[in-house]
């Protein structure tokens, strides 16, 4: 499978598809902080293109 996931649970490095390392890791476990404390997933109201889109560009 080229796509490695969903953008909006990507780092940017990964959506970039740059090498990355342990720092995606991190990035991701954030995410799964948001979403507990904020009771919401990141970037909800965007398609997945939008959603890729705000978290390279952000």
């Amino acid at each position: 499978a080229d796509d490695p996931g969903t953008y909006r649970w990507m780092a940017p490095e990964m959506i970039k598809r740059k090498h990355h390392g342990r720092k995606v890791d991190v990035y991701g476990f954030g995410l799964i902080l948001w979403e507990f404390v904020a009771g919401t997933i990141p970037y909800e109201d965007m398609t997945p293109i939008q959603a890729a889109f705000a978290v390279v560009n952000k």
